[in-house]
């Protein structure tokens, strides 16, 4: 029975309840019940409502000797009475007569359709309390846990996937701690009308973000523009109805409600049709998204078509909105896991290709060795740090004798190998202040830093004996293969250019006194004059 509005406390003598009730919204309704003759009235009971949009509410539990114990609570202040998962309850005083019935008052409550209430014991209540305090927070953590990590992902990553996934995730939260009632604990002015509108306006925020995060992960090319552009559009209108559905405690609620429900099943729809048509192209995204949409799909369709209020202990279809929200989360979040995973093993695998093709264009392909390119990096880096202590420096430039004539006598296949064994000898001095390399044809070189003098000449006299020494087999027909090295060495200078012209002076001057021999030149503008160069001695 519904009624204009009446003072606090008034309650009608006898109720007359015909037909569906109006004029609530700016009233008073009114709900009278025996208790069912099943019920053990010795048991201690608790009524609990599901929290919705109304001013006041007053319960009253009548007993058999005509007398009755009032509670009540208004928006804004439950006091003790809120609990988990948007309920409300109140526990009937123990007396010695039996209790027979309840009246309700609700105070312009939005809408009569909405209202659910249930009565259990009182030890029913608190174990349903527990148990749905505790789905309500395993959820919110699970959607935290994801909400967190997508973000971190869209900052690291720069995706804007993440970004949608993460806004959709803090949404969820953040409805689901009002739908719960969670954020009384630090809130509690917020209880009652307020809430339940913010619900729902976020609500329609989560499904437009979700939409938003699904369609524009998925390529253009994958999707028809027709089909993208309606789902855009369902979205849009989602958040519009969600606006004065959201603001308004009085008005066809009920009405804007349906349309509203019936908004949210055309997005799946078209949602689930854009990916399949993705799929159907073999997008990547859309498989992804398959399995994550599949489960809040099911779960949002099946509360228009089925009545869950009266599973999980009341929490009905918000529980199974909210683990639906946690899994599709927690899947795309897996799922973007994956993705990064094996993008940044291509990006790995590819940095390493493109090392090692940058290490080969600095190698020589017959001797392994470092080429002109590669010595010149090395020798810079060598001098530079020889620069900074103070060293002494040489470049040895180091040429086979009479190569051309193992060529043409036992074939360039012959040649190669004595430039191998060449390459073999010199590889063994390479060093953090040594580089060696192939020049080209069949001139080697190397870069050594720490050494001069009598030491620098011990050292390039006995690279030339090692040479020497090595035997190249019947290849060559046991043939001696000598090298002729040329020495430049500097202590204040460190040109490459000005040692290597030096160095091939040196070079020269060896091949000209009789080959197999060693050349040393220093570089000392200091001493030597503008040309800087100073032969020093001729080792055989």
């Amino acid at each position: 029975m519904s009624a204009v509005e009446v003072p606090q406390g008034y309650m009608p003598a006898r109720f007359n309840c015909t037909g569906m009730p109006s004029g609530y919204q700016k009233g008073v309704l009114w709900f009278y019940d025996v208790l069912p003759s099943g019920v053990d009235l010795n048991d201690e009971l608790s009524l609990i409502i599901h929290s919705s949009r109304f001013d006041r509410l007053a319960v009253t539990f009548v007993y058999a000797d005509g007398k009755t114990e009032r509670q009540g609570v208004r928006s804004g202040d439950f006091g003790e009475h809120w609990r988990a998962g948007g309920q409300l309850a109140f526990r009937a005083p123990q007396r010695d007569a039996r209790l027979v019935g309840f009246i309700m008052r609700f105070d312009k409550v939005a809408s009569a359709r909405l209202l659910r209430m249930r009565l259990v014991e009182n030890g029913e209540e608190a174990t349903q309390t527990t148990g749905l305090a505790a789905l309500v927070g395993a959820a919110l953590t699970l959607l935290l846990v994801g909400a967190i990590y997508n973000a971190s992902l869209a900052l690291t990553m720069r995706n804007q996937f993440s970004a949608w996934q993460a806004s959709w995730a803090v949404c969820m939260i953040a409805w689901g701690s009002c739908w719960s009632q969670l954020h009384l604990f630090f809130l509690p002015w917020m209880a009652g009308a307020v809430s339940a509108q913010i619900c729902t306006g976020l609500s329609c925020l989560a499904i437009s973000l979700a939409t938003l995060s699904a369609v524009t992960a998925l390529d253009k090319s994958d999707v028809a523009k027709w089909l993208r552009g309606l789902a855009l559009g369902l979205t849009l209108a989602v958040s519009l109805l969600g606006i004065p559905i959201s603001l308004m405690r009085s008005g066809p609620i009920d009405l804007l409600g349906s349309v509203l429900s019936l908004a949210v099943l055309a997005d799946l729809l078209v949602v689930t049709c854009c990916l399949g048509q993705a799929w159907r192209r073999g997008s990547l995204s859309a498989r992804r998204f398959a399995g994550a949409w599949a489960v809040p799909m099911v779960a949002l369709a099946s509360t228009n078509f089925f009545d869950a209020d009266a599973m999980f202990w009341g929490g009905g279809s918000q529980i199974l909105v909210l683990f639906a929200a946690a899994w599709q989360t927690l899947w795309l979040s897996v799922a973007a896991s994956r993705s990064h995973a094996r993008l940044k093993m291509e990006r790995d695998l590819a940095r390493h290709a493109e090392a090692q093709a940058q290490e080969l264009a600095r190698r020589d392909v017959l001797t392994g060795l470092p080429n002109r390119r590669g010595f010149i990096e090395r020798s810079q880096a060598i001098m530079g740090a020889a620069h900074d202590r103070d060293e002494a420096i040489a470049l040895l430039l180091i040429d086979v004798d009479w190569f051309k004539s193992i060529n043409d006598v036992y074939g360039h296949d012959a040649g190669d190998a004595v430039l191998q064994a060449i390459g073999e000898c010199l590889a063994d001095h390479e060093s953090a202040s040594c580089a060696v390399a192939r020049l080209g044809g069949e001139e080697f070189a190397i870069m050594i830093a720490g050494l001069m003098d009598m030491d620098l000449m011990n050292f390039a006299d006995g690279l030339r004996t090692q040479i020497r020494d090595c035997r190249h087999g019947e290849r060559i027909g046991n043939r001696p293969v000598t090298v002729s090295i040329g020495v430049a060495q500097s202590v204040l200078i460190a040109d490459f250019q000005a040692l290597y012209r030096l160095a091939d002076e040196a070079l020269y001057q060896a091949k000209r006194g009789g080959r197999d021999q060693v050349s040393v030149r220093s570089l000392d503008f200091s001493e030597a004059g503008p040309d800087g160069a100073e032969a020093m001695i001729l080792l055989k």
